[in-house]
């Protein structure tokens, strides 16, 4: 289970996830601060506003992001984050799980988690990319997949009203001759209060990354603000330049 925390330095908001303190990340962290130059963002990529969460007994969670835009004074940019020794083949995916919870983010695109495979091929409705958890619009924060199947909204990113946790499941996702259905609820911590979200209809049997294959290509977890000043088509959808409220 990976758990993602939210975009601003508000330690109490996010105690629940068992996130009271954050230390930056050490040899055991599965996040590694992206780097380069990436289509969705016309800026160096960064990630210099990540860090691993603490418990209350003064334990670090290796799992854990968390991403605070106003704990740096440069918040225009693109920042980004890959755990790329966790990589997955989706054929041996049945279900993953997760918390999060994100807070002051309706004026900025972030996703907190998403997959991608790798490579990444287009279009984009079938490459198998899936978005848990983005605000993209800008002021939405829904799950979706690149404009495929069928994306839902999971709140507002500006207050979620607690943290919550996603469950996705893929039907039959070991039979190369299955359709595969992803479909994806947002719980209540607990999990209770589960509801169905977004789903994908005949997913492995659809997307570039799985089809007619005993193996998927490698996915790679991945979460990123792009708060820069352009990029590819998706910041049709997102709000260049704008920060996070204090």
């Amino acid at each position: 289970m990976c758990r993602l925390q939210g975009l601003r330095d508000d330690f109490a908001r996010f105690a629940t996830l068992g996130c009271v303190n954050s230390v930056p990340g050490d040899a055991s962290w599965i996040w590694q601060a992206g780097s380069g130059t990436w289509q969705s963002c016309n800026l160096a990529v960064r990630g210099d506003i990540g860090s691993m969460c603490v418990d209350a007994a003064g334990k670090a969670d290796p799992t854990s992001l968390f991403v605070s835009l106003p704990s740096t004074p440069d918040r225009s940019g693109c920042f980004a984050w890959t755990a790329e020794a966790c990589s997955v083949d989706f054929r041996r995916v049945q279900r993953i799980e997760f918390d999060f919870d994100v807070a002051s983010c309706g004026s900025v695109w972030a996703a907190p988690l998403w997959i991608s495979p790798r490579p990444w091929d287009g279009p984009a409705p079938t490459s198998g990319e899936v978005d848990f958890v983005e605000a993209c619009p800008v002021g939405d924060l829904r799950t979706n997949f690149a404009t495929g199947g069928t994306e839902e909204s999971i709140g507002n990113p500006d207050n979620l009203g607690g943290p919550k946790h996603m469950i996705m499941t893929l039907d039959n996702s070991a039979a190369v001759g299955a359709a595969g259905t992803l479909r994806t609820k947002i719980c209540d911590l607990g999990p209770t209060n589960c509801r169905d979200s977004a789903f994908y209809p005949d997913y492995m049997s659809t997307v570039i990354s799985t089809r007619g294959q005993g193996h998927s290509f490698p996915y790679i977890f991945l979460s990123d603000i792009w708060n820069g000043f352009g990029g590819d088509s998706g910041t049709l959808g997102g709000t260049e330049g704008i920060q996070v409220r204090l």
